[in-house]
Order: C-alpha cells, then structure tokens, then sequence
C-alpha cells in the first residue's frame, strides 16, 4: 500500500490572537534617525582626530624639511580635535583608536605643559629692572591712538617697533611724550624697525649705545637694533630681531640664520643679553629649541622669557587666544630673569605687544620638557 506525500496545509492563524496588519515588525537593519544623525559626526570627529596625529609626528621632523616644522607650531591646537576624538571613541568603546588618541593627546599637552613650569628658584637682587616693549605694528594697520596708549601705559624704558613705516613714524613723532627717538630704519615693506627710549624713566636708566646689524646670510638687508642700556649701574645688551616668515625653502633658511646669528651675539656679549622681537617660530619649532635646548650640554643656553608664564599666543591678535600661537618672543642669557612678562591689548596690528622686565640675578637654570 503506497503512501501518499504529505500535503502542505498553509498555517491558519490562531484565533484567540488575531495577526494585527497595521502594525508591521519593525526592521532592526535599518540605522534610527539618531544614528543617521551621529554617524557623520563620528567620522568627523575621528577623522580630525587622525589628522592631529599626523600633525604631532609630523612636526618631529623639522630639521629635514622647512614644511614638517610648520606642523611643530600647533601643539596647543591639536589638543582640541584629538580630546573630541577620545572622547567619542570612548564612548563607542572603540579602545585602539582611543589608545592612539590618548597618546597623542599626552604628547602635545607635555609640550604645552612645560611652559607653565617655573624656573627653579633664584636669588634675585633688588635692583631696578628693566622694561622692554616690542611691538610689530603692521604696516597697514593706522591705529595710531591704541599705540600712543600703549606707549604711555607701558612706562617701558626701551620700545622696538616692527614694520616701522615712514608714515607711521610720523604720525608718532608729535604724541610720544617722554620717548625720544631713535636710530630709525622706516621701510615700505615689513622689515622696517625703530627704537623709543624714554627720556623720563624712575630711577637710574640711561641708554649708552646703538646700532644696525644684519643678522641675515649675505647681508639680505634685514635690520635689527642692537642697543647697550645702564639701569641701576649694571650693563644691558638688547637686541630687536624681526625675522622673515618660513613661507618657503629660502625664507625658512633666512629665519634659521637670523636666530642663529641671533643667539651666536647673545653668548658673545659682554654683558647680560636679551633678544627680543618676532621670531614667527613658536618655542615648539625646530630652531627655536636648538636655542633654548642645546643638544651639546657645553654649549650655553638662553632661556625663553615665556617659560613659566604658560602658553601665551601672540598672533593672529583678532583670533580667540585657544587659536593663537606664540612668536614673539623674549630670549634671555641665564645671568637675567624676568619679573613682569604680558602680552598686552590689541592696537590693531596682527600681533599682540609684548612687555617684559628683567634684571640681574644670581643664578639661573633652564627646564628641558
């Protein structure tokens, strides 16, 4: 007796639960609107991350290639996207990327960190000290009144102008009150400079001597002053160094020579000496640390005025201060400390003035992050 095969029957719906039509399953596979919204968010937020990382390696390798040194320049503003970027990757428990975010991260802040630590304790005197102001006017800028201001607030006894221009100069000359100047070099373009000495300080100053040198290879006509002050009989050496934008190969090796030449007549003075201006380095270039952290520990070192102050960035002024880097700079011989350091308000330049007052001191010792 052959079987029959059995017979399919459709399944009939249980009665006592009735199948509901107009509620259909929804389907897990499809992303919510939340993750439509985030996703993007998320690749953003690691695709800077991994930008910064490729920023903070790269900036290690100045010494080989002018445009790798750029990269240096930026330790502060790689923080932010690499601390959005572990942050995120946290939360979505993705721990590689974290772990090379976090690195990173630690990496920069060390850099940034090591400019709030103080210098080791010195036993200062109590002589007067000397106060300097430089400031790199740009030459397009035509606030004349916030300079006048700046000029009178500072009661600095020496003031280095930056993209000195003639105009400039004369629309100064009739409104600086008590400063006295001298050894002008107005240019057209950036690279004029010029020097204020205030002829009614407090207490024992005078200025000895100025002159022009050329810290550039070749004599490519880039003047700083150089200017020998007494204050309370002790002898300074000042010099006002603007040196050019590494905007190429050739600009970049002019920078490296200004600094270096800079620092080669810091060591050779005599007296204490300072260096003083717009270096458009940040303490984070390459050549900025051969100065401050010689690789040969016999070769003397000169200390940056910023040390201890924290990070305080200079330019562009309009920028917020998170967006600013620091490149005007105070470069002091270690018989020399600083007693006052500030960026001061904007006068509608690009670049915030800087005031610092030094004197001598007993010993001085540098930090190495």
């Amino acid at each position: 007796m052959t079987k029959k095969p059995p017979q399919n029957f459709p399944e009939q719906p249980d009665s006592r639960h009735p199948i509901d039509d107009s509620h259909p399953t929804p389907d897990h596979t499809k992303p919510t609107l939340a993750q439509r919204i985030f996703r993007p968010i998320v690749i953003i937020l690691f695709l800077g991350g991994y930008l910064a990382i490729a920023g903070t390696i790269i900036g290690f390798f100045g010494r080989w290639w002018w445009v790798l040194d750029l990269f240096a320049n930026f330790r502060l503003q790689y923080t932010y996207p690499l601390l959005a970027a572990l942050i995120t990757a946290a939360i979505r428990q993705k721990w590689l990327p974290a772990t090379l975010f976090l690195l990173a991260l630690l990496i920069n802040t060390s850099y940034i960190a090591a400019l709030y630590q103080s210098q080791q304790p010195i036993t200062a005197t109590n002589l007067r000290p000397l106060k300097i102001l430089h400031l790199n006017l740009n030459r397009t800028n035509n606030n004349t009144d916030a300079v006048v201001k700046l000029f009178h607030a500072s009661d600095a006894d020496l003031i280095f102008l930056q993209e000195a221009t003639a105009p400039w100069l004369s629309a100064l000359m009739d409104q600086t009150g008590s400063y006295q100047l001298e050894l002008p070099r107005p240019r057209p373009d950036a690279f004029g400079i010029a020097l204020f000495v205030n002829t009614k300080p407090e207490g024992n100053f005078k200025l000895r001597t100025t002159r022009i040198l050329d810290m550039t290879p070749s004599a490519i006509n880039i003047p700083a002053i150089e200017a020998v002050v007494e204050s309370d009989d002790r002898v300074y050496s000042v010099l006002s160094l603007h040196a050019l934008p590494p905007v190429s190969a050739h600009h970049s090796k002019v920078r490296n020579t200004q600094l270096h030449e800079s620092y080669r007549w810091a060591i050779a003075q005599e007296h204490p000496a300072i260096i003083i201006g717009d270096f458009n380095a940040t303490p984070f270039a390459y050549p900025m640390r051969e100065i401050i952290y010689p690789s040969d520990p016999d070769a003397p070192n000169l200390n940056l005025a910023q040390q201890g102050q924290g990070y305080r960035g200079s330019w562009p002024a309009p920028f917020p201060a998170p967006l600013r880097i620091p490149i005007d700079h105070a470069l002091l011989t270690p018989d020399l400390a600083i007693t006052h350091y500030a960026l001061g308000n904007g006068v509608g330049s690009d670049h915030l003035p800087l005031i610092v007052h030094v004197r001598s001191i007993a010993n001085q010792s540098r930090i190495r992050p």
